[in-house]
């Protein structure tokens, strides 16, 4: 009983977990999660003190108005203080630096910076003798408040000082992480060329080391920053190409009805308000630029519309946007909007100059950069790392795959697999080890095209199948694109079956031979609510698409041994049946009768006493008159017809054979002489009912046919049993015995039975 409270505990706890995401980025939380006051008991119970942190550190005091109070007094957040003391009582010291990012988080994305600059000095506090990677980040951080409190003038200090770090700490992603953040300080700066600069060594690092996202945004993202800062530098041709390569992305977000019933975690990234704010802001100054400035006003609506739920985080953006606005209003003669502008504009620069103000900027003058940072570290320098990076994820992904591939040599081995179960468990293991979504298999081999493998959800109908094939043919070489990658709406005609704006990244292979396309494999992975997973990453390319055609030429190998495996088994098994079977009626031949016999002796052998057998030594009387009249070919209809009626009588008390010529042997699995006499009347009875067979007969030859009814087809029957047959010799003795009985019925009146 107490082990079944434990694993009722264990799983409600689990449930806990799953609706906090398992605390993978859970920093991100913006709601509460309700926790019931009966699992925190039992966490204090069973010394869950671990999870007991997590719980008060995540599920509680994630409201604004909580954490804008804790400014003046932090015992407000009650649970979150309860968890932070409980982290450094059990020593976790990354919960410790977690705990305050998740704050800092909240803080910085409701625009309550001066309480997210408190918490960056006190992460760094808590965290300078604990690790530079936490010190360096930190450093990021600092860099992000004071730019967000609008001391800009001070920020690049900190970002070197990370980078400096971060470069010696041999860490490329948070370095793209600081060099994001640096273009949001040269925009609010109006170095729009520099902006652009930073934000492409972001996205380098991203492409390079196949990252979904940075920690900090999503790759979308990134490009609306590009598009916008490229429309503020004038260049109108980058700003459309990064605007295109943004809504790849967000098209998924912009069609998508958003469930709002769901109770897990939100993650301010799964809602997009940031990038469709930046898109929409980008999109409008694109606009402007061409002179469509009434297009561009309804797009600014859509700005404004998303900025209601994004203004803590676009601090960077706000000023420019609302000074375009008011060009752009005065240009459309919109004059009752403008003074509206200026109001908004004017209570943001008076926050900003009171978040300054209330900020403890005194508190930095405890930081020595020069002491932590160690010369300058360059582009140059910064490019190599990656690069190094590059290579080594690289050569590790490729470590991987060399061992994948011995596993999928395993799994695809052809023996004593039947094809449908080695593709299933092949297409299991191939989609969980790349971390896709989806997978078709299409094989053209057979005059047919067959559908080996479909998890898509899309109907694969011969128009759909014809339509992909015909694709693909022009694609010899497959295709591996993304929503990264530039040409990925090139390859618009084929990932459309699938739904443009629900796939992420696509692989499709084309397996051609003979000049003929003998098999296609399509791959992808779709969009994702939360780009913030556990998944490695999400972009396929050009890497895949390689060691996808080498997999799969194997698999298309294996299918085609397993075809000519049992192909050859299937004749093998047709050769034996033909051994013991006769080709006239269907039914077993003498060879047959014996093997049955045999299987039949084998079956004794395994049990006690024996086994009751009746046999039956049939012989039809009148075959010669139907042979010499209508014809031998009337002849084997009536042998086909009268083996029917045994089998029929048989059914599966025993068996049926020809035993030669017109004679029949039926051996039944029991010796009841009442039963035996039965099947013999039925015999009887079902001849009687055919009446020679005459309707059959006229059928076969197509014409009126004289019968005498004398000499209607039937049968001499002998019939012999036995109790407790242990032997083969004692079934042949039977055979005897109702061989001599059947001859001795026929010389007498026929068309009778007699029992030994």
């Amino acid at each position: 009983m107490a082990e079944d409270d434990t694993l009722i505990f264990k799983a409600e706890l689990l449930s806990v977990m799953i609706k906090m995401s398992g605390w993978y980025n859970i920093f991100f939380c913006v709601q509460d999660i309700p926790v019931s006051d009966e699992i925190i008991e039992k966490l204090i119970k069973h010394g869950y003190r671990n999870h007991l942190a997590h719980i008060y550190i995540y599920a509680y005091d994630n409201s604004r108005d909580v954490v804008k109070q804790s400014f003046y007094d932090e015992s407000l957040l009650k649970h979150f203080t309860k968890g932070l003391e409980l982290a450094k009582e059990i020593g976790n010291e990354q919960l410790v630096y977690d705990a305050y990012q998740k704050t800092i988080m909240l803080a910085s994305t409701s625009g309550l910076n001066e309480i997210a600059f408190l918490y960056v000095i006190r992460t760094y506090e808590f965290m300078k003798g604990h690790g530079n990677i936490y010190v360096a980040r930190v450093l990021t951080s600092i860099g992000y408040n004071l730019s967000a409190m609008g001391k800009n003038e001070l920020v690049d200090n900190y970002y070197n000082a990370a980078i400096n770090m971060l470069y010696y700490l041999k860490m490329p992603e948070d370095i793209a992480e600081v060099y994001y953040n640096k273009s949001l300080n040269y925009i609010m700066q109006g170095n729009y060329k520099e902006a652009v600069h930073a934000l492409l060594v972001a996205m380098k690092t991203i492409i390079k080391l196949h990252l979904n996202s940075l920690r900090v945004c999503n790759t979308s993202k990134v490009y609306a920053l590009l598009a916008l800062a490229s429309i503020f530098s004038c260049d109108r041709f980058s700003c459309e190409r990064y605007l295109l390569s943004c809504k790849q992305f967000l098209n998924y977000v912009i069609y998508r009805v958003i469930d709002t019933t769901r109770t897990e975690a939100v993650h301010d990234y799964s809602r997009c308000d940031d990038e469709m704010f930046l898109y929409s802001f980008a999109s409008a100054m694109l606009l402007w630029h061409d002179g469509e400035k009434e297009e561009a006003f309804l797009r600014f609506e859509d700005a404004e519309r998303y900025l209601v739920n994004a203004e803590g985080n676009e601090f960077f953006a706000y000023s420019i946007y609302r000074e375009s606005r008011m060009k752009l209003f005065e240009l459309l003669g919109k004059n009752e909007l403008i003074e509206h502008e200026r109001i908004l504009l004017e209570a943001h620069n008076k926050r900003m100059h009171e978040i300054a103000e209330a900020a403890p900027l005194d508190m930095l003058k405890n930081i020595n950069l020069e002491s932590l940072s160690d010369g300058h570290i360059n582009e140059r320098q910064i490019n190599m790392l990656v690069k190094q990076h590059g290579l080594e994820k690289d050569y590790q992904g490729s470590k991987r795959q060399m061992e994948f591939i011995s596993i999928w040599q395993t799994i695809i081995d052809v023996n004593d697999q039947k094809k449908d179960t080695m593709i299933e468990n092949a297409m299991s293991n191939f989609i969980n080890h790349f971390s896709l979504d989806c997978a078709l298999i299409i094989d053209l081999h057979a005059k047919e095209p067959q559908v080996l493998y479909n998890d898509t959800g899309c109907d694969m109908t011969d128009e759909v199948i014809k339509g992909i094939c015909d694709i693909m043919i022009d694609y010899p070489e497959g295709i591996a694109t993304s929503k990264i990658a530039e040409g990925f709406y090139e390859y618009e005609n084929v990932i459309s079956y699938f739904g443009v704006d629900d796939v992420c990244s696509f692989v499709a292979v084309p397996f051609i031979k003979n000049d003929a396309l003998s098999s296609v494999l399509i791959a992808y992975v779709r969009m994702k609510d939360n780009w913030h997973g556990s998944i490695e990453r999400y972009m396929l390319n050009e890497d895949d698409l390689s060691i996808f055609k080498l997999l799969f030429r194997e698999l298309e190998y294996s299918i085609a041994r397993i075809e000519a495996n049992e192909k050859a088994n299937e004749m093998n098994r047709r050769l034996k049946q033909a051994a013991v079977t006769d080709m006239l009626t269907g039914i077993y031949n003498r060879a047959g009768m014996y093997q049955e016999i045999e299987k039949l002796e084998k079956r004794i052998s395994v049990t006690s006493g024996g086994m009751d057998v009746g046999l039956m030594f049939i012989d039809l009387d009148n075959f010669k008159h139907y042979n010499d009249t209508y014809g031998h070919d009337v002849g084997d209809l009536i042998l086909k017809e009268m083996a029917f009626v045994f089998m029929k009588v048989a059914k599966d008390r025993g068996f049926v054979s020809r035993y030669g010529g017109d004679e029949f042997i039926i051996v039944i699995e029991s010796c009841a002489r009442y039963e035996l006499e039965n099947i013999a009347k039925d015999i009887y009875a079902r001849i009687a009912e055919a009446d020679g067979f005459r309707s059959q007969i006229k059928k076969y030859l197509n014409h009126d046919v004289e019968f005498n009814e004398e000499k209607n087809i039937t049968c001499s029957i002998g019939i012999s049993y036995e109790r407790n047959v242990t032997s083969e010799s004692q079934i042949t003795e039977l055979i005897k015995k109702a061989d001599d009985l059947m001859y001795t019925v026929k010389t007498g009146e026929k068309g009778h039975y007699a029992f030994f």
